[in-house]
């Protein structure tokens, strides 16, 4: 999908990268920062919706994870665009509870969208795809006991369908051989093949330990910077220990589910799953929901003046930290907004700085 959003743009005008580039930018990023505005607004109070989903937008154009990959020919913004989108939908359909069907089913055919331009959409949206769809189909079936297996049913013949549309397609074989030959999973069968069983776990610790640290590195210092790294790992907190209204409180804790899937699924697979194949942009896709999450927390601040400091505060800092990353402006501000962490990476990789 990627590539035929590029290939009109080539034949219109001139074929070179950059120019390629700046087409799809001025596609992608509205669409990017409109899907931003519809996610914070679905994580928002009812009162915050449309303020939440602003900051949330101009928090994510901040991000230089986000704006990096927007001048790179990879898949990985175009995902983070169906990723934010299908989130979105999902936490409406949650919202909604008395007709979930349409966000429901726009968020399946934005699904497809992310599938269809990588594979690695499953990773992201399998877990709040399971915890709408379970919930949707637990109301349909309440009062009606007979239908109550009907949910699992539809449940595995989703999944069944799904399997067979990526396993026998044209990336079948694709997907097959890095499920083999890139997951630890898979190359427990190398190990079993080869009589070396008993190494398995050894070098399976090993690798988790440097894998967790590079995680943690790349794309947490390099994604966010560690101006924005502090706010989301606050705002994560806070989001995931309020209390809720006892009014809502199922919904509410549906809704906190499926948030926690959309980041911890992602980050459990690159970190004990994959073996070899890490990139700090496989985990751009979460940047939107992490900016959701910190417009919503900015705006859940009791006090009124507090609440426009710091929300401006951060605005201002996140700027200046945007435009000496991106555009190198202050150079001389650049080794503190690029802090790195002495030992948590290998030189020949990124050098003795971020960026």
């Amino acid at each position: 999908l990627f590539y035929y959003l590029a290939a009109p743009l080539a034949l219109v005008g001139s074929s070179t990268a950059n120019s390629i580039l700046m087409g799809l930018s001025v596609l992608l990023w509205p669409l990017l920062l409109l899907g931003c505005h519809a996610l914070g607004a679905e994580l928002a109070d009812s009162k915050q919706r449309h303020r939440t989903g602003l900051l949330c937008a101009a928090i994510a154009g901040l991000l230089p994870g986000l704006f990096n990959y927007s001048r790179v020919l990879v898949l990985d913004l175009t995902l983070a665009i169906t990723v934010c989108w299908s989130t979105a939908l999902l936490l409406r359909s949650l919202r909604s509870p008395g007709s979930p069907g349409i966000p429901g089913a726009t968020a399946l055919l934005t699904m497809a969208a992310g599938l269809a331009i990588k594979v690695n959409a499953l990773a992201f949206l399998a877990g709040p795809l399971w915890i709408a769809g379970s919930a949707a189909l637990s109301k349909a079936a309440a009062g009606q006991p007979r239908r109550q297996p009907l949910r699992f049913i539809a449940i595995f013949m989703g999944a069944l369908l799904l399997t067979g549309w990526l396993l026998l397609g044209s990336r079948g074989a694709a997907i097959l051989e890095t499920a083999r030959d890139s997951t630890w999973p898979g190359k427990l069968i190398g190990y079993a093949s080869q009589g070396s069983l008993g190494q398995y776990a050894n070098h399976y610790l090993s690798f988790v330990r440097s894998q967790s640290w590079e995680v943690l590195y790349y794309s947490t210092l390099q994604s966010f910077t560690p101006l924005w790294l502090a706010a989301v790992i606050v705002a994560c907190a806070a989001y995931f220990v309020r209390p809720v209204e006892a009014q809502h409180k199922k919904v509410e804790r549906q809704r906190q589910k499926l948030v926690f899937s959309a980041l911890a699924i992602p980050l459990f697979g690159v970190i004990f799953v994959l073996r070899d194949i890490y990139d700090e942009r496989y985990l751009i896709p979460l940047l939107p929901l992490c900016a959701a999450l910190t417009a919503r927390a900015s705006l859940a601040i009791a006090h009124a003046r507090c609440r426009v400091f710091i929300i401006s505060l951060g605005l201002l800092a996140g700027s200046l930290n945007f435009n000496v990353i991106s555009f190198n402006v202050l150079p001389e501000l650049r080794p503190l907004a690029c802090t790195t962490a002495a030992g948590w990476a290998p030189k020949a990789r990124v050098g003795d700085r971020l960026w």
